[in-house]
């Protein structure tokens, strides 16, 4: 174990953490599989994703995704999509991070359905 004088500990006391010269708001892109936990359909209704253990209300507004829809595609709790994603992240000053606040589909790829386990009756 080695020791230190009071003297040496004393600048290891005065070193202050760097400051930030980021900015304030970022944003990143990333492709992502979001499981469609509620989903409403109407002007301003939002969907309730789940994305790497978050749930993420959204408004659907991606027009290639809006357009699926139109065409009839059938969305349910369990599918999911994959998109391109949009996450807006601002800068916490108390806990020196950066905080996801806001989520947005920016590019929709694909409509992921589940297999269906069906009910098996027997007659005996």
């Amino acid at each position: 174990m080695s020791h230190k004088s009071r003297e040496e500990f004393g600048s290891l006391n005065t070193m202050s953490l760097p400051t930030k010269t980021a900015p304030d708001t970022i944003e990143e892109e990333t492709d992502a599989t979001l499981a469609i936990i509620a989903l409403r359909f109407g002007p301003g209704s939002k969907w309730l994703f789940g994305w790497n253990g978050i749930r993420i209300p959204m408004s659907v507004k991606d027009d290639a995704l809006i357009k699926e829809i139109d065409k009839g595609a059938m969305f349910g709790k369990g599918d999911a999509i994959r998109v391109k994603m949009r996450i807006t992240k601002v800068w916490n000053a108390e806990y020196n991070f950066y905080e996801n606040k806001s989520y947005k589909i920016v590019e929709f790829y694909e409509h992921i359905i589940p297999s269906r386990q069906t009910k098996i009756t027997t007659t005996l």
